[in-house]
């Protein structure tokens, strides 16, 4: 893949994030201080980031309030408190209803992209991410990261990533280093990459119009790895951006706080 940068990635990057900021709610981002001699640590079974005496944990957005820890290879239980956070709620209007209430046909390879799609997001890999973060796109902010969704009037799962809105063959770029682990083309999210940066932290961009790059390419940060479209359930076209850590779709702001200066609908 080629290593260059679009112009505009600098205007809105250069920041001197070194890690994610904390943000102990649903869907926020757990940051402990470990003792000393601890080398690992799970969340709910799974591996969790360490780097410099340091677990990042991400917090599921449908997890509860209230105490929580993780575990550690000592046997260690550190304890952390997840407070509440109230997001609000989002009306869509689909024209097509198999995206809303699908048909028996229909389910069977919704589950199946499931699961499949769960195998990436559950990937640990043994590099660190690399900071700060880059935009992945430029556009306004067209969707909140953890909105209550309701399609046609039918209650579904939070939004759990970012949406932003740009014209079909925006490209979408590399927002840090990391690895081509899985493409597709599914029922809901339409063309789909998912990239691996290391320590179980995951990106995933959807809707996208074409994918730029294969399984097992390397992408530098601003690397171009595919173009926005509205492929899947989507009402136009953009780029939808999760970020997950430990198998938790986590706040994208929290990886680069620059998203506050862009755009929203």
């Amino acid at each position: 893949m080629k290593h260059w940068m679009w112009a505009f990635v600098w205007s809105v990057s250069t920041l001197s994030l070194a890690a994610p900021e904390p943000g102990l709610y649903p869907g926020g981002l757990a940051r402990i201080a470990l003792p000393d001699g601890v080398e690992s640590a799970t969340f709910k079974g799974l591996p969790v980031w360490i780097q410099n005496g340091v677990a990042y944990v991400g917090i599921p957005l449908d997890e509860k309030p209230g105490a929580s820890g993780v575990k550690t290879d000592r046997g260690d239980w550190l304890p952390f408190q997840i407070q509440d956070r109230g997001y609000p709620t989002q009306h869509i209007q689909l024209a097509n209803r198999q995206q809303v209430s699908p048909n028996t046909q229909n389910l069977k390879r919704i589950r199946r992209e499931a699961s499949e799609q769960a195998n990436w997001y559950r990937r640990f890999s043994p590099w660190m991410p690399e900071f700060p973060f880059a935009l992945p796109a430029q556009g306004r902010v067209s969707g909140e990261f953890g909105r209550r969704r309701v399609f046609n009037g039918q209650p579904r799962r939070p939004h759990s990533g970012i949406d932003i809105a740009a014209p079909t063959g925006t490209p979408v770029l590399a927002p840090s280093a990391g690895q081509v682990i899985g493409v597709g083309d599914y029922f809901f999210n339409g063309k789909t990459l998912f990239l691996d940066h290391g320590q179980g932290l995951i990106s995933m961009f959807c809707h996208l119009s074409e994918i730029d790059a294969a399984i097992g390419d390397w992408a530098e940060r601003g690397d171009p790895v595919a173009k926005i479209g509205s492929t899947g359930r989507s009402t136009g076209p953009h780029l939808h951006w999760t970020v997950s850590l430990n198998n938790a779709r986590i706040e994208p702001h929290l990886f680069m706080p620059k998203l506050s200066e862009l755009p929203r609908k």
